[in-house]
C-alpha cells in the first residue's frame, strides 16, 4: 500500500473533520434558573433538560461537563430580555444565568447564536403564550409530549 502524500493527508483530515461535525448535535438553550437545553442529534433524536443549578445560581461546572459530553457543533442561546414589571433580583439573576451560558459555549469553544424569542417562534410558528405553544407541539409531535413537561 502506498502512503499517503501530504496533501492527500490533509484532504483525509478534512473529510474525516466533516463528517464529524454532521454527527454532532446542536444545542438550543432557553436561558434562565428554570430554562432548559434541547440537544437536536443528526438522527432526529430530542434530548432535553433543565440547566443545573445550585443554591439558585447556575452550575456552572456541572454545565460545562454536560455540554462538552455531547461535543455539540453548534449552540442556540434565546436573546431574551427583561420584561415589564420584573424584579430587579430576577433580572439580575437572568442576567447571570445568560451570562454563565454563553461563557460555557465560549470556553468550550462551540460556535454560538444569539435567537430572538420572536425570530425562533415565528419560524416555528408559535405566538407569544408558552402553554399554548406546548400544547400545539405535543398535538403535532405526540412521539415527543413526555418530553414537552417539565420534570
Amino acid at each position: 500500500m502506498t502512503a499517503l502524500r501530504p496533501y492527500q493527508t490533509d484532504v483525509v483530515a478534512r473529510v474525516e473533520s466533516f463528517l464529524g461535525a454532521a454527527a454532532r448535535p446542536i444545542l438550543g438553550i432557553d436561558p434562565g434558573i428554570t430554562g432548559g437545553i434541547a440537544t437536536l442529534w443528526p438522527d432526529g433524536r430530542i434530548d432535553a433538560y433543565d440547566i443545573p443549578t445550585v443554591d439558585g445560581s447556575v452550575n456552572v461546572d456541572a454545565l460545562v461537563r454536560h455540554v462538552r459530553a455531547h461535543a455539540p457543533r453548534l449552540a442556540m442561546i434565546e436573546k431574551a430580555q427583561a420584561m415589564p414589571k420584573q424584579g430587579v433580583v430576577s433580572v439580575f439573576k437572568y442576567g447571570c444565568a445568560f451570562g454563565a451560558l454563553c461563557a460555557a459555549t465560549a470556553v468550550l469553544e462551540i460556535p454560538t447564536h444569539l435567537v430572538s424569542p420572536r425570530k425562533w417562534k415565528t419560524y416555528f410558528g408559535l405566538d407569544a403564550d408558552k402553554e399554548r405553544s406546548r400544547a400545539d407541539r405535543a398535538l403535532r409531535r405526540r412521539d415527543h409530549c413526555n418530553e414537552l413537561r417539565r420534570a
